[in-house]
């Protein structure tokens, strides 16, 4: 839509100068979601990494490819998952929007929670940012309400998203038993 936009007013300056304009706003878009998608692989990559090193995933996902020194089991392991939610909702965008949504709101009402609960049983902790109890009970708030609003919306994404949800819990739950991990993996 914006690509359009540009093209619509870079048209006003030039003929050509629309084409232009739509081109430079598409290779931005390019290099915006390009750069969001590597973002997200090292963040990844990172926390799997730790979660392995301290042993409440299995140690075999930090193998690492002899040429780059890379960790590719969780490289694969997360492509894998990326790729699987977009097939399973057929690449219909606007529905990977809403799970995505869903996933971005549960996980920001979790830090409110998790604050929370630092807040309560850890407070004598020294911590250089406090944030007070009303600022966490607004965030909480906040969260649950676009969580609600988004839910309202598209209640089937709900279902959907809880679905992808137990299915991955259960194919990591097989993944730890099958290694002797179990007893890190409590549902």
């Amino acid at each position: 839509m914006l690509s359009q936009v540009a093209f619509v007013a870079g048209s006003r300056w030039s003929p050509t100068g629309g084409l232009a304009l739509q081109a430079l706003i598409s290779f931005d878009a390019f290099l915006v979601l390009a750069g969001s998608v590597l973002t997200s692989f090292v963040g990844v990559v990172g926390l799997i990494r730790r979660l392995a090193m301290d042993g409440c995933l299995p140690s075999v996902l930090l193998a690492e490819n002899k040429f780059r020194k890379t960790n590719h089991w969780i490289i694969l392991l997360f492509f894998g998952i990326c790729t699987s939610i977009l097939v399973i909702l057929k690449g219909e965008v606007a529905k990977l929007s809403d799970v995505y949504t869903i996933a971005f709101l549960c996980v920001m009402s979790l830090f409110a929670i998790g604050n929370m609960m630092l807040k309560y049983k850890r407070n004598h902790l020294k911590r250089e940012v406090v944030a007070s109890w009303s600022t966490c009970f607004a965030a909480l708030f906040l969260t649950v309400a676009g969580l609600v609003g988004t839910i309202v919306r598209e209640p089937q994404q709900l279902v959907a998203s809880c679905q992808y949800c137990l299915i991955l819990t259960g194919l990591l739950r097989i993944l730890l038993c099958s290694l002797g991990y179990a007893h890190t993996f409590h549902v």
